[in-house]
């Protein structure tokens, strides 16, 4: 069994019955948030409560205690639709893991995710320990949730290590050291407020630019224009006695990405020895590489009235790769695990 599989069943068990209570809310509830939100983190709360009052369990008694459950809910629902797990080319994703994430970070981009949650793989990644040291990240699901009393995005990970499922919010309100200063700032009011269980531990926000810039690399490509994978359909739900309805995916399915530039970069790559090949100019043409994500600013309007400046956000780049209908042939099939 996957690993995303894995937690999505251990939720299950722990939480049982806070699928319907979520299914029931979702279905009376949905057109109060945005669509590419499965269900935000306070209707997910209210499923909890309900399921525990539906099983006869007693009710926490702090609120942070239901934070903590409901935040994983979120996701793991959404996923539970589509079970897509992303597998990126190693050599692409060595490049995404190099790209810096500076400047502001274009929220309305992860709109694009293919799906309500996704899990992208991790070959090679660590997380930071509260107490210190790191632990193998296999995974991270990945969902946007939306806050209704800010109007505002918030990028949820779940990172999945050997220690469980663990929880970030990247608010999408600027640069990722203004998000993560939202995240620290919000959560020292909820400990004044008592509705967070303890303070951030010192230099959190440090430690979760440095777990979470790769990830957020990874993310971009997903939802760039012209993204390197067979982008899968949205689900739609069914008609059924009861109304329209989503229903779960029979298993996870693996989704190759990056396999045309994988290959056009490894390909780029001369042999020991080899000549380089001189461009018109006499000039070393530089090697195949990725372009990072970034900001373009350029001017808009006709030459001979009034201009004003823009600024847009460019995907990663592959610069002096061959041309695409020189790349490798690659036959795309979507593994079920």
């Amino acid at each position: 069994m996957s690993r995303p599989r894995e937690v999505l069943n251990a939720f299950g068990r722990a939480h049982f019955g806070a699928w319907k209570s979520l299914d029931r809310l979702r279905a009376a509830r949905h057109r109060e948030w945005p669509p590419y939100v499965f269900a935000p983190l306070d209707i997910a709360g209210l499923a909890i409560v309900e399921a525990l009052r539906e099983t006869r369990q007693p009710l926490p008694k702090a609120a942070w205690e239901i934070i903590g459950p409901a935040s994983e809910l979120t996701g793991l629902a959404a996923w539970c639709i589509t079970q897509q797990v992303y597998r990126f080319d190693p050599d692409l994703y060595a490049a995404l893991l190099a790209t810096p994430i500076t400047g502001e970070i274009p929220g309305e981009h992860f709109r694009r995710l293919p799906a309500w949650c996704v899990y992208v793989e991790t070959p090679g990644l660590t997380v930071p320990l509260v107490g210190g040291g790191d632990e193998p990240l296999y995974g991270v699901f990945a969902w946007i949730d939306w806050r209704k009393d800010r109007a505002e995005d918030v990028l949820t990970l779940g990172l999945d290590t050997d220690a469980g499922l663990a929880v970030g919010h990247v608010p999408l309100v600027g640069t990722l050291d203004a998000g993560l200063a939202q995240v620290e700032a919000d959560w020292q009011e909820g400990v004044a407020a008592g509705i967070s269980g303890g303070a951030p531990p010192e230099g959190y926000a440090q430690a979760a630019k440095r777990a979470f810039a790769p990830i957020l690399s990874l993310l971009l490509f997903l939802c760039a224009e012209d993204a390197d994978y067979a982008r899968p359909a949205w689900p739609t739900p069914r008609r059924t006695k009861q109304g329209l309805r989503l229903f779960p995916a029979d298993r996870p399915t693996v989704w190759d990405v990056g396999e045309r530039i994988g290959a056009a970069l490894r390909r780029s790559v001369p042999d020991k020895g080899a000549p380089v090949s001189p461009t018109d100019s006499g000039r070393a043409s530089p090697r195949a590489h990725l372009r990072s994500a970034h900001w373009h600013s350029f001017w808009s309007g006709p030459l001979d009235g009034e201009r004003s400046r823009v600024v847009k956000w460019l995907p990663p780049v592959l610069i002096n790769a061959d041309e695409p209908e020189k790349l490798p042939v690659t036959v795309r099939t979507v593994n079920g695990r």
